[in-house]
């Protein structure tokens, strides 16, 4: 084969390749012209199979729509006689060839919708006609219509069912059970045969009775489902209809449902799913709404025989819920039965007894509930184990019902035994609570705790008898009408017992719930021992003793917890102790006070002897065993003695300081002992204390604070009286009370020894608690106002200094040095009272400060040197210039001053101290600012100072080895300090004109942005020149829509924005154009609107029109090509 050399595109062959260049054979080019050749020989068969194809397949779509055509033909002659033919089936043949296309729908559900549509609005048309078409026809024709469409409605099925339509046949039938009822009410509207003439409740009850049996007979006839439930819910309202025509009360109606429920249940015995489910659903609520009428009725009876009456009906309930649980097999229903009908026997019993007036009444109830409870146990064990829980539930309700009764007179006895002791202190020694009637309450706990027990398996029995031991304790007293002070030997007897076996208990379970029952007792015998001191001295030691007894008994036992809790609470009350023993000694009040002071002080030493004699005897297996043996013994008891110890040393010093309020001591003194008693008690707790030292030196030392705030307010706060009085004399200081100078005293030994050798910690913690407490000292000792200010001074800049040459930082440090400078802040405001004494201590406190910010051993110390000092030297300035007799605006360039000299230290500062630099540069920037604050009033020497400061900042921004950003940022705000100036000389001469404060705004503005995108060329325009543009462009054209008649801004700012839209499109930035053109936009805009008015009115209705025919026209060629689009895919196959 030849073809043209690739090369040369001579003729080459692929034998010898080309003559021409000597290429050799190439059998790709030979291949290329080869299928040149083949390709539009294989394109011509190609489209004649296509043609061929199509073809075939229209023949094919055709075949299958005349079959289907002669189909329908062969189904509609036959469809009178005989079922429709199944399809004829397809030829292999031809389903090899193409797939028929399927149907959208068959014919069948077309059929069941249609039925189905049909039938619903046959139901209309009869309920529309039977409500108000009744005036249109008279009595026969009525009649004769409705019994035609009743017919026609229960006869539709029956053809339905023979074409398969189930489910239409279902639709029509309750169509025409609807019709059914229908006809009824009509039958009574017209007072056919005189049935109008009768109760309307007993002809409902009779329509509905119909119904069911006409519903029961028609799903019986056709096997339809939707019957069954129509002749369910038809025949429910019956027994109810029919009573409320016999005018039946609570107890009737209560057995009128239980009737009902059980007809439901009698469904559910004879039919099958699912209908079963639903009568299953209908008599679990008639049943429920049954008992719950019972149950009302009972309770509200008024006389014996009704509440019998009505328990006997809530019984029936009962019984009959029994019965359904039997016949379903399920054992928790009939478990969940046998309890319900325990408890309504329960409630059916007691009912009646409680209409009785005896005075035993409770007893008696509670005496039924124990018999039911005995009962209960002794059949409980002839049924099967998950059965047996039911009853067992249910006499457990019986017995809670007047078990609250109980619990309710239990209460209300341990009320009166209470009353009985008041007045606390001074209760007399013959008051007795209740009276000679109480005695059934201690019975009826009796016979409930009898009952309880009974029901209870054996292993809980004991720790239930101990409760209600303990409740019987609570009510005992006033049910035997015994004297008050009986009760706390009773309620600790019971309590007693309690912790003892708790302490015994072999696991944590059992001694929690033993501690959690004597806690009761416990309250209620320290409330009524409160009647008198001796009394509550009594109650105290019983529980100190019980609790060191119980630590005693629980020696490595899962009780330890508890005894370890009930000797800590113990020995918590030991101050009270005390403090009620010396009460009854007849002691003064201080002195009571005092004594539960040296109870606190006891407590304290205990947790020390217990630390020493833990630590010797855990050193004892290292030393002779004849010596030590007895240590050795007693060293685990100890141990658990230490931790109880601590805890009440601990909460003791933590309610401490409330002693004093019924001396009339100070209660800062009380206080500081307290925080000290604390310190003491932390230490002897060893490692880890200090949550210890929060938890318990929170409230006393709070206290401490409080109290001590009168004194530190008389020193720290009231000086600042004098600067409301700047250099008027010396305002009256008061004096503080000398007992906090010795509370302050005593909390920082507290401080002191809490810390103990941490000699770092020490420094920052005592001295502001020393300095305190020495600044109210001189303060009480009458020192005069120049004493004062003096030592608040020194001792504020003393500890200031202190506290900036320490290397060391942390909280501690930082508090020390905040406490030292509000000493040195009560200082220098105490000085204002007079000239020189303002400058002297401002200047001490520039010095002191910049001493600081020197010789400062720490960055922050530093910093806050160099900041107080620019500060004191800033006031310094302005008291010399108000001194000198200069206004506040005069005396603001000496302040300006202070801020360039600032801001030079701080450029100073740049190169060794970064930090340092930028916070005095920043104070330098604030005390500018305070400068312009003080020349308000003055536009002129405000303009000055602004226009100064930009100069300052300018020189700042030629300082030596600047950076560039930087040195922009200056140069920026150095512009921004000018434009300062110029807005307050514009706004004091009267200038409204808002271009003349936005336009210089917007000039600095793109300045900034100028330095900017030098300093970074990948910055957005945006970034850069849009805060500019808005501000140069924004508030002209809200001048232009707010104010339109000025038509020389509006030419500006169009011109304006299109020499931005120029400048930007020159530059190639994106913001100069777009801001410039959607204002340029917007100001066109205005111009086109203002013409609008100009138009003639029929211009705006005719747009509008043509806007909407041509979305006619829209909507119309869519809605066109969407049928075309719908009937092309329709055709396809």
């Amino acid at each position: 084969m030849t073809y043209p050399c690739p090369a040369c595109r001579a003729p080459a062959d692929d034998v010898s390749g080309c003559s021409r260049c000597g290429r050799g054979p190439d059998p790709d080019a030979a291949e290329v012209i080869r299928l040149d050749l083949e390709i539009p020989v294989l394109t011509e068969r190609a489209a004649t199979a296509r043609r061929a194809w199509q073809s075939a397949d229209r023949a094919v779509t055709d075949a299958w729509r005349r079959r289907t055509e002669a189909v329908a033909r062969i189904q509609s002659r036959l469809a009178p006689a005989a079922p429709a033919p199944a399809p004829l089936p397809v030829p292999a043949a031809v389903a090899a060839v193409t797939a028929a296309p399927r149907p959208e729908a068959s014919t069948r559900t077309v059929q069941n919708v249609l039925f189905l549509l049909g039938g619903l609005l046959l139901g209309v048309a009869a309920v529309v006609f039977t409500a108000v078409a009744w005036n249109t026809f008279g009595v026969g024709g009525r009649a004769l219509l409705l019994a035609a469409f009743t017919a026609l409605a229960l006869g539709a099925p029956l053809l339905a069912l023979r074409r398969g339509l189930t489910a239409t046949a279902e639709t029509i039938a309750a169509v025409g059970l609807l019709l059914v009822l229908l006809d009824g009410y009509a039958a009574w509207y017209v007072n056919l045969f005189g049935v109008a003439g009768g109760s309307a409740a007993r002809y409902a009850a009779g329509v509905f009775a119909v119904t069911a049996l006409t519903a029961a007979g028609y799903a019986r006839l056709t096997g339809l489902t939707g019957p069954r439930f129509a002749a369910l819910a038809a025949v429910q309202p019956v027994l109810p209809l029919a009573v409320a025509a016999a005018g039946a009360g609570p107890v009737g109606w209560a057995w009128t449902l239980t009737g009902v429920a059980a007809l439901n249940l009698g469904v559910v015995v004879l039919t099958r799913r699912p209908v079963r489910w639903a009568a299953w659903g209908l008599g679990a609520a008639w049943l429920a709404a049954a008992g719950l009428l019972a149950l009302a009725a009972s309770a509200f009876a008024s006389r014996t025989g009704t509440a019998v009456t009505a328990g006997l009906a809530l019984v029936g309930a009962a019984a009959l819920a029994l019965a359904g649980a039997l016949v379903s097999r399920r054992t928790p229903a009939v478990a969940a039965a046998a309890g319900l009908v325990v408890a309504a026997t329960g409630v059916a019993a007691a009912r009646p007894l409680l209409l009785l007036d005896v005075t035993g009444t409770p007893a008696l109830v509670a005496a039924v509930a124990a018999a039911l409870a005995a009962a209960v146990a002794a059949g409980g064990r002839l049924l099967p184990a998950g059965v047996r829980v039911g009853p067992r539930a249910g006499a457990f309700l019986v017995l809670g019902l007047p078990g609250l009764g109980a619990l309710a007179g239990t209460l209300a006895a341990v009320a009166a035994t209470v009353e009985a002791s008041r007045p606390a202190w001074a209760a007399g020694w013959s008051a007795r609570p209740g009276n000679a009637d109480s005695w059934p309450l201690p019975v009826t706990v009796l016979l409930l705790l009898a009952g309880l027990l009974v029901l209870l398996p054996r292993p809980a029995r004991r720790d239930t008898a101990l409760a209600g031991a303990a409740l019987l304790s609570l009510g005992l007293t006033a049910g035997l009408h015994l004297p008050w002070w009986v009760a706390p030997a009773l309620l600790l007897a019971a309590a007693s017992t309690a912790l003892l076996l708790a302490a015994r208990a072999t696991a944590p379970a059992t001694a929690t719930r033993r501690a959690a029952v004597a806690a009761a007792p416990l309250l209620v015998a320290l409330l009524v021992g409160a009647g008198r001191p001796a009394v509550l001295a009594a109650v105290l030691a019983t529980l100190l003793a019980t609790g060191l007894t119980a630590l005693a008994l629980a020696h490595r036992r899962p009780g330890a917890v508890v005894a370890a809790v009930t000797a800590g609470a113990g020995l918590l009350v030991l101050p009270a102790t005390a403090a009620s023993a010396a009460a009854a000694a007849g002691a003064p009040d201080h002195w009571v006070a005092r004594a539960a002071l040296a109870a606190l002080a006891a407590l304290v030493a205990l947790a020390w002897t217990t630390r020493a004699a833990t630590s010797r005897a855990a050193t004892a297996p290292r030393l002779s065993a004849p010596r030590l043996s007895a240590p050795r013994l007693s060293a685990p008891r100890l141990a658990a003695l230490r931790l109880p110890a601590l805890a009440a040393a601990a909460g003791a010093a933590v309610i401490a300081p409330a002693w004093a309020l019924p001396a009339g001591d100070p209660s800062v003194l009380y206080a500081a002992a307290a925080v000290l008693a604390v310190a003491v008690t932390v230490r002897a707790a060893g490692p880890g204390r200090a949550a210890l030292a929060a938890a318990a030196g929170a409230l006393p030392g709070l206290w401490l604070v409080v109290a001590a705030l009168p004194g530190l307010a008389a020193v720290l706060v009231a000086p600042y009286e004098q600067l409301g009085r700047v250099w008027d004399g010396p305002v009256t200081l008061p004096a503080p009370a000398g007992a906090v100078a010795g509370a302050l005293g005593v909390a920082a030994l507290a401080v002191a020894v809490l810390i103990g050798r941490n000699r770092a910690v020490l420094l920052s913690a005592v001295p502001p608690v020393a300095g305190a407490a020495a600044l109210v000292a001189v303060g009480a000792a009458g020192a005069p106002w120049p004493v004062r200010v003096a030592a608040a001074v020194a001792a504020g800049l003393g500890g200031l200094l202190g506290t900036a040459v320490r290397r060391r930082t942390g909280a501690d440090v930082a508090a020390c040095g905040a406490v030292s400078a509000g000493f040195a802040g009560a200082g220098l405001a105490g000085a204002f009272a007079a000239r020189p004494a303002t400058l002297v201590a401002l200047g001490a406190t520039a010095a002191v400060a910049a001493a600081c910010g020197a010789a400062g051993r720490t960055g922050s110390a530093r910093v806050a040197g160099w900041l107080g000092a620019v500060g004191a030297a800033g006031g310094f300035a302005l008291a010399a210039g108000r001194a000198a007799g200069l206004t506040p605006a005069g005396a603001a360039f000496g302040v300006l001053a202070v801020a360039a000299l600032a801001l030079a230290l701080g450029a100073a500062l740049r190169s060794r101290r970064p930090g340092e630099s930028a916070a005095v540069q920043a104070s330098a920037h604030v005390t500018a600012v305070l400068a312009l604050l003080l020349c308000a009033g003055s536009a002129n020497a405000a303009a000055a100072v602004c226009v100064l400061w930009g100069v300052v900042l300018g020189l700042r921004a030629l300082w030596p080895g600047e950076a560039a950003n930087p040195r922009r940022v200056l140069v920026v705000a150095a512009a921004g300090a000018e434009l300062l100036g110029w807005w307050i000389v514009a706004g004091s001469g009267g200038v409204t004109t808002p271009e003349a404060y936005t336009l210089p705004a917007a000039a600095v503005g793109l300045l900034a942005g100028w330095l900017a995108l030098r300093a970074y060329p990948r910055l957005s325009s945006w970034t850069a020149w849009g805060p500019a543009l808005a501000a140069a462009l924004l508030p002209s054209l809200a001048a232009v829509f707010a104010a339109p008649d000025a038509p020389l801004r509006r030419l500006l700012l169009g011109a304006g924005a299109l020499a931005v839209l120029v400048l930007g499109a020159a530059t190639r930035r994106q913001a100069p154009v777009v801001a410039g053109g959607a204002v340029l936009t917007l100001v066109a805009l205005h111009e086109l609107v203002r013409v609008w008015d100009l138009l003639p009115r029929w211009i705006p209705l005719a747009a509008g029109g043509l806007l909407l025919v041509g979305l006619a026209m829209t909507l119309e060629r869519r809605r066109r090509d969407l049928h075309r689009v719908r009937s092309a895919v329709a055709r396809m196959t």
